[in-house]
């Protein structure tokens, strides 16, 4: 097993302790007896109400000079999948050049315990882009359903929508030529005319998600896409016994499980 340690920007830093504060305020703030929460992700009441603190959301910007990152980006519904479930499109520049061949799609999930995070989080947004500019891939992040309003096997059942979404969209790209234009084709269908490769992204949770989605669909006939790899970036699992963490203490990983386990399963198999 290859263990790798990432590290955390003072950007990071800075916007978690302002998410922390920002969580202080709110419980002072609220009348409701707190009974959990992961400090600067999300609060737990007792009359099973919760709240989050505000992400510092970034918006999708279609046109590659505007971007400040030469990948335009859409955010798209995915359709068949639940409600409230969507995806944000990363299309970097570099793909103008190549959109008469298939270009590789990447189906990422982000982190975050099952309970908190989005496509337009700050640090899923750079990430993706970042991404999709070194890979010259398309990468679409996913917005699943989180717990605990939604627990597991939710996301995972989001994922395997959004896999049948892809699909889909293959299906429609092999039967329309794509206009490259300028920045994302116009519509959802992004998928070039052939079957293109696909690989399966994932961090922290949602390297987990990945694994499970892989798991659910195998056996499925999934062309014209071709899922061809899975990036699992530490991804989280059950262990027997408590270990050691960069960054979570082995009382919010707990808190993650409890929220996002179904009622009834506080230990066992994610």
């Amino acid at each position: 097993m290859v263990r790798m340690t990432v590290p955390v920007s003072s950007e990071q830093k800075t916007q978690s302790r302002e998410q922390e504060e920002q969580q202080q305020k709110l419980i002072v703030a609220s009348k409701k007896e707190v009974v959990d929460h992961a400090p600067g992700l999300i609060i737990l009441y007792s009359d099973g109400s919760f709240e989050r603190p505000s992400d510092l959301d970034v918006p999708a910007c279609a046109d590659f000079d505007s971007s400040h990152t030469g990948v335009a980006t859409r955010d798209v519904v995915v359709d068949g999948a639940a409600e409230g479930v969507w995806a944000r499109i990363f299309l970097p520049r570099s793909a103008l050049s190549l959109a008469r061949r298939s270009l590789p799609v990447v189906l990422h999930f982000h982190g975050g315990g099952f309970c908190v995070g989005s496509p337009a989080s700050a640090h899923v947004h750079r990430t993706c882009a970042r991404m999709a500019n070194k890979s010259s891939c398309i990468w679409i992040s996913l917005y699943y359903r989180l717990a605990p309003e939604h627990p597991l096997p939710a996301a995972y059942n989001d994922g395997v929508s959004a896999l049948m979404w892809l699909r889909s969209q293959a299906l429609f790209g092999e039967m329309r030529e794509r206009d490259p234009g300028i920045g994302l084709p116009e519509g959802e269908a992004f998928a070039a005319k052939k079957a293109d490769p696909c690989f399966l992204s994932g961090d922290s949770a949602g390297g987990t998600i990945v694994h499970y989605v892989a798991a659910m669909v195998d056996g499925e006939n999934l062309s014209p896409l071709q899922i061809k790899g899975m990036l699992l970036i530490h991804p989280a699992f059950p262990q027997e016994a408590p270990g050691a963490s960069v960054e979570l203490s082995n009382a919010m990983v707990s808190f993650y499980h409890k929220s996002a386990l179904p009622a009834g399963r506080l230990s066992g198999t994610l």
